[in-house]
């Protein structure tokens, strides 16, 4: 019978598993500089605010060009942020191939789940399970593409890819905890520790599942409402808040 198993899940030469790709988050920090005031010493030997022409027309001049400073500072950074947020058409067409197939892998968990309570053999389990793997796996390569165009995502496909990889992990983690139990514990499928097992890898598929197809709806709705924008002519709506 262990031969039976090793050719309905032999997809490497160890364990089934799922290759990630992960990406770090880069933020910024920004500061403020002191204001500095000149004082010079007056011939009676108190402190008072240097003034005169001179001084007048040096702050007004130094006032004048930390504005232009300023202004030109912040054209640049809000050039800068619309070219960012601008939606990646690539990781919308990626997402939307990572719930195709999230959804096979909550079917595929749903079925197995279903197993528990039915007559099937152990042998229904391990081909099911190795189907899953499948699945998870093509979710797996996909989820490393999108963790590879996360820099040219905009602030909520950034936000949907973080958000997506670790879920896939846990799936990833929960699966090969259920094969390997099963592979050691073929004539227990009906009993209280495979049962957990199988229904924690049902809620973990089902909310990844859940959580891709919510990001994909959010995307085409986004794109209906700018469309809209467009047509009747309104203010844009700035993509990701």
């Amino acid at each position: 019978m262990a031969g039976s198993w090793s050719a309905a899940c032999r997809k490497s030469p160890h364990d089934p598993s799922v290759e990630y790709a992960g990406d770090s988050i880069l933020f910024d920090q920004h500061g403020q500089q002191p204001v500095l005031q000149d004082v010079k010493q007056s011939s009676n030997g108190s402190s008072q605010i240097a003034l005169g022409e001179n001084m007048e027309t040096r702050s007004l001049l130094r006032n004048s060009l930390v504005s232009l400073a300023a202004a030109a500072m912040f054209a640049f950074v809000s050039t800068a942020a619309m070219a960012q947020t601008a939606d990646s058409e690539e990781i919308s067409r990626l997402l939307t191939q990572a719930k195709s197939h999230a959804v096979l892998v909550a079917d595929d968990a749903s079925q197995l789940q279903s197993f528990v309570n039915s007559t099937d053999s152990w042998v229904s389990h391990s081909a099911k399970l190795s189907q899953m793997v499948e699945h998870v796996n093509a979710l797996g390569v996909v989820n490393k593409g999108l963790a590879d165009l996360r820099p040219q995502g905009s602030p909520w496909q950034q936000i949907a890819i973080d958000r997506v990889d670790p879920l896939l992990r846990d799936v990833a983690a929960q699966l090969t905890a259920t094969i390997k139990h099963l592979k050691t514990h073929q004539s227990q499928i009906h009993m209280g520790p495979y049962r957990d097992l199988v229904q924690a890898t049902h809620d973990y598929a089902s909310r990844t599942a859940e959580m891709i197809s919510d990001f994909v709806e959010y995307d085409r709705a986004k794109s209906r409402v700018e469309a809209l924008e467009r047509k009747l002519e309104l203010p844009t709506t700035v993509s990701g808040e």
